[in-house]
């Protein structure tokens, strides 16, 4: 299969899929399992087995940050969907008076909750957009 058009395939797929369907995640995902599924000889079975030994053996150590990362993101996400960060920003935007104050309560937010840079874009910009909409920031 190396050095074949069968080497091509997974990625016709990956970019076939994620052009009809626009989901970019799913068609990545589908052309690495065919790219599995050709390596195995078509077992499914072995094709996951060897999928997670070979992603499990790229991350490395890195796998635990990713993960950490991985639920930064879902905690944020959860933030706004649950109307955690539009509370905040209500409770604030009442509080904060001047274009200034705004300003410092972002930097001061963004400070206190800075785990990871773009955890801190996604939870300070949620939590404190109705705060500098209010004051023209």
């Amino acid at each position: 299969m190396v050095g074949t058009f069968w080497a091509f395939v997974p990625a016709i797929i990956a970019i076939v899929l994620a052009l009809a369907t626009k989901q970019v995640y799913l068609s990545l995902f589908a052309g690495i399992f065919a790219g599995a599924m050709f390596l195995a000889g078509g077992n499914p079975i072995e094709a996951i087995s060897n999928l997670f030994i070979t992603m499990g053996g790229q991350l490395g150590g890195n796998g635990g940050i990713l993960i950490f990362l991985v639920i930064l993101g879902i905690f944020a996400v959860l933030m706004v969907k649950t109307g955690g960060s539009k509370a905040y920003g209500e409770w604030a935007a009442g509080k904060i008076k001047t274009k200034k104050g705004a300003q410092l309560a972002t930097v001061g937010l963004g400070a206190l909750i800075f785990v990871d840079d773009y955890f801190n874009c996604l939870t300070v910009g949620n939590a404190m957009r109705p705060v500098t909409d209010k004051h023209k920031i």
